[in-house]
């Protein structure tokens, strides 16, 4: 790999790192007045090795899982990839885990078994993800 292109993926998950930390401060402060309804701010870029610096501004600035689900989703949305956040409850039947929490669909981990939904949060704008038929990924 040549020096510009890693420097190129540094300077990118730089500033990824910086948006992803400033997206979570602002949503602090506007979530309690506009609850699900903040808007995040599009990325600076979504060049090849941003998604990593935001993915370590969300662990540097402690993010909760609606925070970073609520980045994660406006990062995909500029890259044209329309992701929900689904916010769930704990099933009454279940006692591991936390009373609530949120993930971004496609991308995260599925907790429907575990959480029931109570609010889907659509992606702004950005177009539905293209996800693999269940026969074609058996055979990969």
């Amino acid at each position: 790999m040549r020096v510009s292109a890693i420097a190129g993926r540094v300077v990118a998950g730089a500033r990824g790192w910086r948006w992803a930390r400033r997206s979570v401060e602002q949503m602090r402060r506007e979530i309690r007045a506009d609850g699900l309804d903040v808007v995040v701010a599009a990325p600076p870029t979504v060049a090849r090795g941003s998604m990593r610096g935001v993915r370590a501004g969300l662990r540097v600035e402690r993010a909760t899982c609606l925070e970073r689900s609520l980045v994660v989703q406006r990062w995909w949305a500029t890259n044209g990839v329309a992701l929900d956040v689904i916010v769930g409850i704990r099933h009454p039947d279940r006692t591991d885990g936390d009373m609530a929490h949120a993930w971004v669909e496609h991308y995260d981990a599925d907790c429907s078994e575990q959480y029931g939904e109570i609010r889907r949060v659509t992606a702004p704008g950005g177009q539905p993800p293209r996800l693999r038929s269940p026969a074609r990924s058996a055979a990969d």
